[in-house]
């Protein structure tokens, strides 16, 4: 059994849709291949994952297929070798899609649900409906590096607290800003919480520049690992951590999704529609 799997959306948008794997290998087999179309990350975010045979990229989403190399390339594989079943997450891809030459194509956009009256994961998960499959009780999961090399590379105590303190809109001005949390306040909470267990700071270099004054005239003793991770990496930092607080961003869904516990700090988004998804 050969499933291809299309979602090629932000970070949080990936890991919303790794729902899918398991009821995928729960309902075909463990032995199913399942290839991945996606966003350039998805490569760094399965990079450790058992269970993610072949990864593709769309790095122009815009540009049209006879122009893509990134398209064309899938739609090539196809051909010579068919895929059982194609799952298409994307509500803005479907004549893409169906020129993937599979047996059988379901797309997210024919599931007969209002996007805005359920979580995202919840629409995700009821798309697979359209192949047979019955049960949809699924979360999403990642997989990672190996824990311990991680621990051993980075240093990592055996009690922390991981602290996301940016996210994709920190530097707006506009309303998007508002799903930053005042950075007083991070002060505030990581002098606290360093009373109990060590604090691990993470994020990319950029956030890295955008907080450094923060981190300046930052007087305690923390862990800085801006910039110093891969994705595949970043998962197991969190998964050994012992709490991990973030704003609405996509490292809070790589948290949850590794099953930590997980404070994630919302602003203007509805947290209906994309909360954390955690089996509890």
């Amino acid at each position: 059994m050969k499933i291809l799997v299309f979602r090629a959306g932000a970070l949080g948008d990936t890991i919303f849709a790794t729902a899918v794997i398991d009821c995928l290998r729960r309902h075909f087999g463990d032995d199913i291949q399942i290839d991945w179309l996606g966003a350039p990350l998805a490569k760094g975010l399965f990079a450790k994952d058992h269970r993610i045979n072949t990864v593709f990229t769309i790095k122009s989403r815009n540009l049209p297929t006879p122009l893509n190399r990134s398209k064309l390339k899938v739609l090539t594989h196809a051909h010579k070798a068919p895929y059982d079943l194609v799952v298409n997450l994307e509500h803005a891809f479907r004549r893409f899609a169906n020129r993937i030459k599979a047996k059988k194509t379901i797309h997210i956009n024919h599931v007969k649900l209002n996007p805005f009256d359920v979580h995202a994961v919840e629409l995700i998960l009821a798309t697979l409906a359209q192949a047979g499959i019955d049960n949809i009780d699924g979360f999403p999961r990642l997989v990672g590096e190996e824990f311990t090399r991680v621990a051993n590379k980075l240093e990592l105590p055996e009690h922390y607290v991981v602290f996301h303190l940016a996210n994709s809109h920190s530097d707006k001005t506009d309303y998007r800003g508002h799903r930053s949390w005042p950075l007083e306040h991070w002060r505030t909470l990581i002098e606290q919480s360093a009373k109990k267990a060590a604090v691990v700071l993470i994020g990319t270099d950029a956030e890295k520049a955008q907080l450094s004054n923060f981190l300046t005239e930052l007087d305690i003793d923390v862990i800085n690992l801006f910039g110093k991770s891969s994705l595949a990496e970043l998962i197991a930092i969190l998964q050994g951590a012992r709490a991990v607080v973030t704003t609405d961003t996509g490292p809070s869904h790589m948290a949850a999704a590794t099953g930590t516990p997980t404070v994630a700090l919302f602003g203007p988004s509805d947290p209906k529609h994309c909360t954390l998804f955690v089996q509890i």
